[in-house]
Formats: structure tokens, sequence, C-alpha cells
């Protein structure tokens, strides 16, 4: 029986669909859940405490971690960020699980689309994003904007967009919109498909195409981190508890 603490800062969304998962599918792992303020004392505890793992809910949290393990995985260097910490025999090695989701799930819903980015930059998601053909930017300057497109290889790079205008005419070339925030209202038409990483209610999707909620992208996240806990589970096993 492997020891897995998950470690939060305020109301956990992840502990009930992974314990529900683990119990259903008689998974080896017994699953704590822990509020912390001090990441630093806890990692160093798990070996010491005979625990295998420790999963990172908060997004404060992942980014401390990356400093406290030892080793990290390509996609934890790349988005800055930790959020499953591994106690194996040379220390403590670090995961990050939000990237690699959401790219299993454009290329289930998505492959090879073209995308318009809208909202606030996620630097963290861009190795999520190699699945499509294309990304664009709806910013709020055409700084930002080419900043955000810096980090993606170059033959993804689309164009910026600054203000509804040319936001709504950038709109009509893409198929997918990514949405991290603003309004969708000048944007959406029937052919869109709308991956949201904050959720959408039915008004404001009324006029688009398809729909993929924050809580998909959840479900492919956990399914990575148990398979990085050496159990692989499909993202449909996880019940997800808003």
């Amino acid at each position: 029986m492997k020891l897995v603490v998950l470690l939060y800062q305020r109301k956990s969304l992840l502990f009930d669909p992974l314990l529900a998962a683990f119990q259903r599918y008689r998974i080896p792992i017994h699953l704590h859940a822990w509020p912390t303020q001090d990441l630093a004392s806890a990692l160093r505890g798990l070996a010491p405490l005979g625990l295998h793992a420790a999963i990172l809910e908060d997004p404060l949290l992942q980014q401390q971690a990356l400093h406290l393990v030892d080793r990290q995985d390509p996609e934890a260097q790349g988005a800055g960020r930790v959020d499953l910490v591994l106690a194996e025999h040379f220390g403590l090695f670090g995961n990050y699980s939000e990237a690699p989701a959401l790219a299993s799930l454009l290329r289930q819903h998505a492959l090879g689309l073209r995308a318009l980015w809208l909202g606030p930059p996620r630097p963290e998601l861009k190795g999520g994003l190699k699945v499509l053909a294309q990304v664009s930017v709806l910013a709020e300057s055409y700084a930002e904007g080419e900043a955000w497109l810096r980090l993606l290889p170059h033959p993804q790079r689309g164009r910026v967009a600054v203000g509804a205008v040319q936001g709504a005419a950038l709109a009509r070339e893409v198929d997918l919109l990514i949405h991290a925030g603003g309004p969708l209202s000048s944007i959406l038409q029937p052919y869109h498909t709308v991956f949201s990483l904050q959720g959408l209610s039915q008004e404001q999707l009324r006029w688009g195409g398809g729909y993929i909620g924050p809580e998909e992208l959840r479900a492919y996240r956990l399914a990575h981190l148990s398979e990085a806990l050496g159990y692989p589970l499909p993202p449909q096993a996880f019940v997800i508890i808003s």
C-alpha cells in the first residue's frame, strides 16, 4: 500500500474524485488530505514518515516546490511548477501533470485545429498546446500577446489581436477558442468549439458549437497523476466534484 498525501491551502477539489476512483478500482493507495502553510517541512517529512508522494493542488505550492525538489521532469522544468513530488532513493523528484493533461485533452477533441487564446496568458500550460496547428492570441496589448506567442514553437505562432474588433476578425479564422477569461459575445460563432479554463454559463455559450469545460481538464489531470503514481486510469474514472 502506497501512502500519498494531498497538500492544499484552501478547499481541495482533487481529493474526493481521486479517493473515489482509487476505492472504485481498488488501487492500493492510501490517500490523505492535509492543509499546509509550510511546504518545505512537509516535503522533508515524506520519506521519514514512509510516504510515497505528495500531490500539490494550489498554484503557489506548485511554484514553491520547484525549488524544493532534487530533480524535475522536463514538463515541470518548462512550466516552472511541480504538482507531484515523489520520495525516491536519491531524493525528491518533481512532476507536473496539467500541461500534459491539456495536451491529451486537446489531442482527443481538437487535434490539429487552429486556436485563439482569450484572456490572461498561462505560460505553465504552453506545453499542452503542442497538438494544435496554430495558436493566435487576443491580448490586452501587442507586447503581452507577442510575449505569449514567443513561448510557443515558431511554426505554431499565429497572430496577435487587440480589442474586440480585431478579436472578432481573427476569431473567424480559427476553429477553437481557448477561454482563460474575458467576454465571448462579440467573438463566438456557431462553428467554434470553446474550451474554457474557468467554466461558462449556457447563456454565454448559446451561439457556439461544442464545449469543453474545466472539469474535463481536471479529469485528465487526475488521470496523469494516477499514472505517475504507478496506476494508470482513464479520465472517465474520475467523478469531478465542483
